[in-house]
């Protein structure tokens, strides 16, 4: 309670109460939206890769270019896969306020 009357300490009893419970039942759904180490990196590399190509290309290394396009294609499915799986996980999690859910979100404010 401590917490509502500091973070919201101009307004009534029931609006700190509702936006409380607005913030937590918020919080799962911003908590999985990140995307995941893994898939920033899948995303960074394709992007090295695609810069890579272009300049064998400029070069007229079109085997070198050739190999690149296998390797980002390989990379992209990848990718695709991991935002598949990210998006379950969205939709999954993003109904669930559970009482740790509500222990976590108190310990960050």
């Amino acid at each position: 309670m401590n917490l509502a009357k500091e973070r919201f300490a101009n307004l009534p009893l029931l609006a700190t109460a509702k936006n409380l419970l607005d913030e937590v039942c918020a919080y799962p759904k911003v908590k999985v939206s990140k995307l995941r180490p893994e898939i920033q990196g899948i995303e960074a590399e394709i992007s090295r890769l695609m810069s890579e190509k272009d300049k064998a290309i400029s070069a007229s290394d079109h085997e070198r270019a050739a190999q690149i396009s296998t390797q980002i294609a390989e990379l992209q499915k990848q990718l695709d896969e991991a935002l598949t799986e990210h998006r379950r996980r969205f939709l999954e999690e993003l109904s669930k306020v559970t009482p740790e859910t509500v222990q976590e979100f108190a310990r960050l404010i």
